[in-house]
């Protein structure tokens, strides 16, 4: 936002709001004197709200936006996500660049440099006391932010500020199911649940991977509550410099030193692990009975893509197009004057709520469906 023109850009969406209101008042189908107009066919389609992807905003009609990726730690999938912003930016006429987080101090001094030099709004990717920190000093700044991931939430559970939300936990619950769903119908008769292993795998220290993981663990224990010794965390702690080697001697030990177990299902919330997963299990010739749902789109469909991940059922997508879109153009729409933090994405509001909440999108790509899946994608993606 630029200050005085972001504030008349404001007023004139409020002028706009109110004419066409008053417009509505004489028209939408009705004739002055009583009595309906006749129909003439079916109606037009509602608008669609201001920022969505598809909201028919002009982007090429300004000049380009500045963001930045606030992010707290580092993640992988942080990585991902900033990516994905990236390929947005021809289309939406944005300039993407990111600023890591720590502490209350760090958060001020930060924002401090980015809106000095013309960052116009924020895309928030924090946890704890840095979602707050961030909200209280966007309003202080004057400067708009839309929330990825976690957003700033009051005692009551209610939402403070507007933002795409994409719980961790319910990530890992979804891959859990997805797993366990695929593999009843993939093995059909030869599935015996009582002899199957789990192996969950991502980097210690990731805090999201660990939400991810912490949520598959317990929709396991809750779909297979008889088999709690039969849970192995194969998860290391750092990727070090070679995250590859480091994510396949810990599949493939876990693989060899366990017995009992007839098939396993590998949900892991670090791709590295997934690959690694599918390799183990390829060359100890069991990867007919094991099934792998990983994180990390990219690097699953690469890998697929030079003919590996033979028992790599599925790629689980925070599904970054929509998600990612879906940010930018929420922040693009109140740059632009046609929203604010309290009128985003209204079609969505929640009674409570301060903002409104995107719930973000979750999918699993198998094997079958990638290369429709990318076609899907690019389409989103303008290209």
């Amino acid at each position: 936002m630029r200050g005085e023109g972001f504030a008349l850009r404001q007023m004139a969406a409020a002028a706009i709001l109110a004419l066409g209101t008053a417009f509505a008042a004489f028209g939408c189908g009705e004739r002055v004197g009583g009595g309906s107009a006749a129909p003439t066919g079916d109606p037009p389609a509602p608008p669609v709200a201001a920022g969505h992807i598809d909201d028919g905003a002009d982007h090429a009609a300004r000049d380009p936006y500045l963001f930045a990726y606030l992010r707290q730690g580092a993640s992988p999938i942080d990585d991902a996500f900033f990516s994905m912003m990236g390929r947005f930016e021809s289309r939406m006429n944005v300039i993407m660049t990111q600023s890591a987080l720590d502490g209350d101090t760090d958060v001020k001094a930060a924002m401090d440099g980015l809106v000095a030099s013309g960052v116009d709004g924020f895309i928030v990717s924090a946890a704890g006391e840095g979602l707050y920190a961030v909200n209280d000093y966007c309003s202080e700044l004057g400067v708009p932010g839309v929330y990825v991931f976690d957003l700033p939430r009051g005692a009551d559970g209610s939402a403070l500020a507007a933002g795409v939300e994409m719980d961790m936990e319910s990530v890992g619950a979804f891959m859990a199911d997805w797993i366990d769903a695929y593999a009843r119908r993939a093995w059909g008769d030869g599935y015996v649940p009582g002899s199957t292993g789990f192996i969950t795998a991502a980097w210690r220290g990731d805090g999201k991977a660990a939400g991810i993981n912490e949520g598959i663990s317990l929709r396991v224990m809750e779909l297979y509550p008889e088999l709690a010794g039969n849970i192995i965390d194969a998860g290391a702690e750092s990727p070090g410099a070679s995250p590859e080697e480091a994510a396949y001697n810990a599949m493939y030990m876990s693989l060899i030193t366990f017995r009992g177990v007839d098939r396993w299902l590998i949900p892991c919330a670090s791709d590295e692990f997934g690959i690694a997963a599918a390799l183990a299990a390829e060359r100890l010739g069991i990867s007919d009975r094991v099934l792998i749902i990983s994180t990390g789109m990219e690097n699953v469909f690469a890998c697929w893509d030079a003919g590996g991940g033979e028992s790599l059922a599925a790629a689980a997508a925070i599904e970054g197009p929509v998600n990612a879109g879906t940010a930018l153009s929420g922040l693009i729409a109140i740059c632009d004057g046609r929203a604010d933090m309290f009128t985003l994405w209204q079609d969505l509001r929640r009674p409570g709520d301060a903002g409104s909440v995107f719930k973000g999108r979750l999918r699993a790509v198998t094997r079958d469906e990638y290369a429709e899946y990318r076609d899907y994608a690019g389409g989103i993606l303008g290209y």
